[in-house]
């Protein structure tokens, strides 16, 4: 129908025009911006056990990229991690 080739083209044309620009911290060192974090956030909640994801430790270094979200959040992350 029309209103589905419409709705189709638009999202293609809006994830088109998304993907013109970087997102944000793109290319800078050390972080590399948003989605290093939310790597590196699954990375925790899954290699950590739950109580040592707000914990600063050897193998979870909060001044580098700590969990800063709440933690259904954080196991929202563990389970698309999984």
């Amino acid at each position: 129908s029309t209103a589905t080739a419409t709705t189709i083209v638009a999202a293609v044309l809006l994830r088109a025009c998304v993907s013109l620009h970087g997102y944000s911290g793109e290319g800078v060192p050390p972080m590399y911006g948003d989605f290093e974090a939310q790597r590196h956030w699954m990375e925790v909640t899954v290699n950590l056990p739950a109580e040592r994801w707000y914990v600063h430790g050897p193998d979870n270094d909060l001044q580098y990229w700590g969990l800063d979200y709440p933690p259904l959040s954080a196991h929202f992350s563990w389970a698309v991690g999984r």
